[in-house]
């Protein structure tokens, strides 16, 4: 214990009170709309050994809720106002009558430097508010004051003094609410200077302090005569124990609430590699499961720990081949058609956790731990016909939420004996016939160093974090502080300590007890049912068939390549670092005819358009100019309707002089159109129309059609001349001359048909907006008029969004955002890489794209390093380990700091705001400072 100046008690005529505790009480509801405040004010009545105050004395204590008149009792006048509140006695003025300070005192030092004994009473004041809105401020002032000695005895003790002088002690100010809240804090002030009359440096000096220019100094005002200044020690407030709603621990009275989801999974994303291989992103919302599905997460509100009490065991994606047009949900089970039979609808599994072939990556921006990405990998998906495919994905779980609960228990119960032992030593129990305030003043100071109740309160604060289940951790880490340190405990509150965490072990006992159950009303088809159950945890399953088909209609040749070479990633996604995104970037710049790309409204990093047209036959490098020819073999595959896929319509390389002839006839032929070498050998169709059904006859179709015709080319390989020749019976379409077919008239024809016959307009600019092509376009159409269709299609028509993962939202979703030159750069500077996807292309021209492919690496990494792996949080022990670590610094915080001087100080010795006089934020100041010159000390403590 720290010493206590001598000043304090040396120069005092009257006792000297100090408030030790003052306890706000739980109150019952009273009829209407009145408020009521109950209080308990514990007062220390002291006077040095060597004075006897044998003459009764008045205690006053005044409930002030206008904080605004303070200032009056602080004041010159102030000692007058205080006699009329000693006069006076009604429901927030408490007069009480001491008899003396000889009979029934109690004996203790304050200095262990000299003489220091000390007699005083403690008095309890009982104090109860009533009012008719909430107390939201409240001062106490609190006094000694002398008597008249009575004549009458039906005479109120102080009316005969009402014009009487009488002496009144320095009057203690102590702050209870501000803004209906408990004032946290107080103050400890030392002395800085030794001074006779006053005490010695470092003393402690819980009398009233003035403040005079940059200084804190002892008395209640500035004067001539020498008086030392303070140094003000900010440290919790001891005196002051809330007991309102203490007595349920309601922090476990979380009831079962489900949101009734069934689908924790994304939208799965498709990505094709160059190679073949069908990368599937999908994220699992495993904070969202383990709201509604664990057994105690009614009781775990801490994200964290109830992501740690889910261990991920296995991911399973199984494959399944659907009709299009019939794959049924939940609710309405899939028709079968009668093709099926020919289909292999038996699932298969095509990727594992366990294997490698599903890895569980981080790539959003922003740390979502409650999210779970996913990649999964078909390897063999290439040996598949084209058609429709469902994925389904089964997610394996192990619930360890008990075991978490448990641990808590044990822990708590294990801690529970030594504190026990700390109480028995507080309390006295069994003991009669010793002074209570003696005991409890040794009990205090042997039990000092005794850290047991701390140590559980640790504990009891970790659990409470761990849970998640205190809206004010530092709030009722204060309330526990003061209920438990034997600095401040009582006997009321320790049992209230003892109670609250009692309490709280029990709720946790019993509810490991009762039975715990899923709280999902989903049907099994969706995994939500505990599949075996154990002491050490439960297992779970969920499983889910992805909404989104797969529509396997392009081969590992065919497709639009939006950002060039990528580097190969262990993580099965593809990899572009920073400065190969850039050159991408630059080489998009350098496409468009923009004056300013770099402009604030420009965004060339959040769009691009193909940088290459794969096909099986040919690939086309995508630029500003392009030769229309290079893409007549895609143009007739994408417009051919003969062939259910894409891949089987191709014919060869335009390159090849026949197969352009091919394609170009094709392409006539598609679009109603004919052309042959000569019509001189033509006949005329009405000439061999047969109007008599009788005499059929068979004519040559190569008489009357071209010999390009499907019609006329149909069993080419078939016939041959009834005499033996070896000459077919049609003419090749491949000797049409060149002139023919580059004639303007053929190119104006291929290029209508591309076009649809319709001449192409600017449909919807905002799909772009932002980009290059978007800036080219709004300020003029003069170059895109004069494109050919390849040109105005790729440039224009196939420009994709770049977006990229930001962060997850609150229901566990994907929350991406476009790409843009400040993320770009933002994540270069921190080495970090990038989660992006390809979006679109999105449709701008008034006209559909005939030569729309689907895009490789429509899931990608920018970055110089694949995406981190997910990682498992730690076990739930752990997690309360490392809680209880971060608890324990949350002591030395100055908001819990009990030791603010260094060294416990008892709570009467403690100062409010409102015992200083003058500024409410005066300086701190250095021992070096100057001292006032004077005699001796005037104006009191």
């Amino acid at each position: 214990m720290l010493n206590v100046a001598k000043g304090i008690y040396g120069r005092q005529i009257l006792p000297v009170p100090m408030v030790k505790e003052v306890a706000i009480l739980p109150v019952k509801m009273i009829e209407g709309e009145l408020k009521q405040l109950s209080l308990e004010v514990t007062v220390i009545l002291q006077v040095s050994a060597e004075t006897k105050y044998e003459d009764p004395f008045n205690l006053n204590v005044t409930a002030l809720m206008d904080v605004s008149k303070l200032h009056r009792y602080k004041g010159t006048f102030g000692k007058l106002r205080l006699r009329t509140l000693a006069a006076a006695d009604n429901e927030v003025i408490t007069n009480v009558k001491i008899d003396n300070l000889t009979k029934d005192v109690s004996k203790t030092y304050y200095n262990s430097n000299e003489s220091s004994a000390l007699v005083y009473k403690t008095v309890v004041v009982p104090i109860t508010l009533t009012t008719e809105q909430t107390v939201s401020d409240l001062t106490l002032i609190v006094f000694t004051n002398e008597i008249a000695l009575q004549e009458d005895g039906t005479t109120p003790m102080n009316l005969a003094l009402q014009n009487t002088p009488f002496n009144v002690s320095t009057p203690v100010f102590e702050d209870v609410l501000q803004g209906g809240a408990t004032l946290k804090m107080s103050s400890v002030f030392k002395l800085l200077d030794t001074i006779n009359g006053y005490g010695n440096t470092g003393e402690i000096w819980p009398g009233a302090v003035h403040v005079s220019g940059s200084n804190l100094m002892a008395g209640r005002q500035h004067t001539n005569a020498a008086h030392p200044r303070v140094q003000r020690f900010p440290t919790l407030n001891q005196k002051i124990k809330d007991y309102r709603g203490v007595g349920t621990n309601n922090v476990l009275k979380g009831i079962p609430i489900s949101d009734n989801r069934q689908n924790y999974l994304s939208e799965v994303l498709y990505s094709r590699s160059p190679s073949g291989l069908l990368n599937l992103y999908f994220s699992f919302d495993l904070l969202g499961y383990a709201r509604n599905m664990g057994a105690f997460s009614h009781l775990i509100k801490n994200s964290t720990t109830l992501l740690s009490t889910m261990d991920l065991k296995e991911v399973k994606v199984y494959r399944n081949r659907v009709n299009a047009d019939d794959v049924g949900n939940v609710l309405t089970p899939a028709l079968r058609d009668h093709l099926e039979n020919c289909q292999d609808s038996q699932k298969k599994l095509i990727a594992r956790r366990s294997d490698g072939s599903v890895s569980l990556i981080s790539g959003a921006s922003a740390a979502s731990p409650g999210a779970v990405e996913m990649v999964a990998t078909d390897a063999r998906i290439p040996q598949e016909l084209e058609s429709y495919f469902s994925y389904e994905v089964v997610i394996e779980l192990l619930d360890n939420s008990a075991a978490a609960l448990r641990s808590v228990v044990d822990m708590m119960e294990s801690e529970m004996p030594e504190f026990e032992e700390y109480l028995d030593v507080f309390m006295n129990r069994g003991k009669r016939g010793y002074d209570v305030n003696d005991y409890q003043l040794s009990a205090q100071r042997r039990l000092e160093g005794n850290s047991s109740w701390k140590t559980l309160l640790n504990t009891y604060l970790g659990a409470l974090v761990f849970l998640g289940v205190s809206s004010d951790l530092i709030s009722a880490a204060r309330d526990m502080i003061i209920f438990g340190s034997p600095n401040s405990a009582d006997q009321r509150s320790l049992m209230t300590f003892q109670t609250i965490i009692g309490d709280f072990i029990g709720g946790l006992r019993a509810s490991l007890t009762a039975p715990a159950v899923g709280k999902s009303s989903a049907k099994p088809a969706f995994g939500s049912k505990i599949s075996a159950s154990s002491a050490s945890g439960r297992h779970l399953k969920y499983s889910a068939v992805m909404k989104n088909k797969y529509h396997n209609q392009f081969n590992k040749k065919t497709g639009f390549d939006y950002l060039g070479p990528m580097a190969p990633s262990s993580r099965a996604l593809s990899r572009l670092p920073y400065e190969a995104y850039q050159t991408r970037v630059a080489k998009e710049v350098a496409r468009y005819a923009v004056s300013s790309p770099v402009a604030l409204n420009i965004n060339r990093y959040g769009f691009l358009a193909p940088t290459e047209i794969k096909t099986n036959t040919n690939n086309i490098e995508a630029s500003r100019e392009m030769e229309f020819k290079q893409s007549l073999d895609l143009l007739q595959a994408s417009l051919s309707p003969g062939a259910t896929s894409l891949a089987y319509n191709y014919i060869g390389n335009p390159n090849v002089p026949t197969v352009t002839k091919t394609d170009i006839n094709a392409l006539l032929i598609l679009n109603g159109v004919s052309y042959d070498v000569s019509c001189e050998e033509k006949t005329q169709l009405q000439a061999v129309y047969n109007t008599v059904p009788a005499s059929p006859e068979s004519r040559d179709s190569s008489l009357y059609l071209s010999s390009g015709s499907s019609f006329v080319r149909d069993d080419q390989y078939l016939q041959a001349a009834a005499s033996g020749s070896e000459e077919l019976q049609y003419r090749s379409f491949t000797d049409a001359p060149d002139r023919l077919l580059d004639s303007d008239v053929v190119q104006i024809l291929l290029e209508k048909a591309a076009d649809n016959y319709r001449t192409p307009k600017i449909a919807d600019l905002s799909n772009i907006q932002g980009s290059l092509a978007h800036a080219e376009l709004s300020a003029t159409t003069e170059a895109f008029d004069s494109m050919n269709p390849l040109e105005q299609n790729i440039n224009f028509n196939a420009v994709a969004r770049i977006e990229y993962l930001r962060t997850f939202g609150a229901s566990g979703r994907p929350r991406w955002a476009l790409l843009s030159a400040a993320a770009f750069t933002r994540a270069m500077e921190r080495n970090m890489s990038l989660l992006c996807r390809i979006v679109g292309p999105v449709r701008v021209l008034d006209i559909p794209n005939p030569f729309q492919l689907g895009p490789y690496n429509s899931v990608f990494v920018i970055g110089e390093g694949p995406l981190p792996p997910w990682i498992q949080p730690p076990p739930p022990s752990e997690i309360l380990s490392n809680t209880k670590n971060q608890v324990q610094s949350l002591f030395s915080l100055g908001s819990l700091n009990y030791k603010g001087a260094g060294s416990p100080v008892l709570p009467q010795y403690l100062c409010s705001p409102s015992t200083i006089r003058g500024s409410t934020t005066p300086h701190l100041v250095a021992p070096s400072a100057a001292i006032s010159a004077a005699v001796s000390p005037v104006g009191g403590y």
